[in-house]
């Protein structure tokens, strides 16, 4: 689960590390020397974050549209799509704008006769537009922003 929700945040423009490597101890140094929020669904992390004063947030819900409205409520996140803002789900490094000539060394041309707009990772190279997926992720932020 916050795997993915990684990737929800850094489609809202999030800086968001991720780990499942790193010690607990390790998250908690990490959240406090990069002035991070520590999102965990682990209740004693969470515990020993807060006691750390180390900005924190339980998950406690599987509903991605939930989980989202909880953490715009707690940090202001702001849940509306803006791909200028938006970073890689995949590396987290920011988006850029490409024409459709850059973007078609890369994807296949079946797209290319349906999207104009298409951004690049500048690390990872990956390529996004406004495909169909496009629709599911507006209706969970609309889910989202009805929980708020």
């Amino acid at each position: 689960m916050l795997g993915k929700l990684v990737h929800w945040l850094r489609i809202l423009g999030q800086d968001v590390a991720y780990s499942t490597r790193l010690t607990d101890l390790d998250l908690i140094l990490k959240a406090k020397n990069e002035d991070r929020i520590l999102i965990t669904k682990d209740f004693k992390l969470y515990q020993t974050s807060v006691k750390n004063k180390i900005k924190s947030f339980y998950v406690s819900s599987q509903n991605r549209a939930e989980v989202l409205a909880q953490i715009q409520k707690t940090f202001g996140l702001s849940l509306d799509m803006d791909p200028t803002i938006s970073r890689c789900p995949l590396c987290n490094c920011v988006l850029k704008s490409v024409t459709k000539q850059y973007a078609a060394k890369k994807i296949k041309n079946n797209t290319l006769l349906y999207y104009d707009e298409y951004w690049s990772c500048a690390k990872c190279e990956s390529i996004y537009w406004h495909g169909s997926h496009w629709k599911n992720i507006a209706s969970t932020l609309e889910k989202a922003k009805n929980f708020v």
